[in-house]
């Protein structure tokens, strides 16, 4: 993700802007800063945001929370994946593990009666 942009002209933000003026009731709401140029901030002052700018700072907001959203369902989506594939990993390790023990066990086997049939024969 690049360097953040205005929420009202798309230009390169270099500075946040309080969309309502701080007051008592905005001063501690998150939602209340974006990203912002120089510029626009400079021209809109300490003024109360017109309607079109109100919009700017919903779907600003919508934009974030959507991001995040994504973020966790890709997480989510990989911690679902780790347990389909890790279950099914795990089966296929032990069933590989238990063929090369019977596998073993029966070399095993055989050579111990080969050589007790020479033993026998002799």
């Amino acid at each position: 993700m690049g360097p953040r942009k205005c929420i009202y002209t798309g230009e390169e933000a270099s500075s946040k802007d309080n969309i309502i003026p701080k007051n008592d009731k905005s001063a501690h709401n998150w939602t209340n800063k974006a990203p912002v140029s120089a510029e626009y901030k400079q021209s809109k002052q300490n003024r109360l945001p017109t309607d079109l700018e109100m919009e700017a700072n919903r779907i600003f907001y919508m934009l974030e929370l959507a991001r995040l959203e994504v973020v966790h369902l890709e997480e989510k989506l990989k911690e679902i994946q780790f347990k389909i594939t890790g279950k099914k990993e795990e089966e296929i390790e032990k069933s590989y593990h238990i063929k090369e023990l019977v596998e073993c066990f029966e070399e095993k086997a055989e050579e111990k009666l080969n050589k007790d049939k020479k033993k026998l024969w002799e």
